[in-house]
């Protein structure tokens, strides 16, 4: 019965541990490459490039987009802008 108490208890914290395994499960199989690639533009060619894409405000806007995506702690729901 304590069993039961228990698992009643944490009911919230287990549906969003549920909801946040679909979303890393659902980022491994279909985003990951797309993250992947994301970091290597950003940490080469972006990086090397900079100073010309500066010259450009609609590529300091798509890099300054791209960068905020990639410092999010859960980019699950953004990383479909990119491709």
């Amino acid at each position: 019965f304590a069993l039961i108490e228990k698992v009643s208890s944490l009911k919230d914290e287990l549906l969003d541990f549920s909801e946040d395994r679909e979303d890393l499960v659902d980022f491994y199989r279909k985003q990951f490459a797309t993250w992947q690639k994301l970091g290597a533009a950003l940490n080469g060619s972006f990086k090397s490039n900079r100073s010309a894409l500066e010259k450009d405000a609609a590529a300091v806007k798509a890099l300054g987009e791209l960068e905020s995506i990639w410092q999010l702690p859960e980019p699950y729901k953004h990383l479909n802008r990119i491709t």
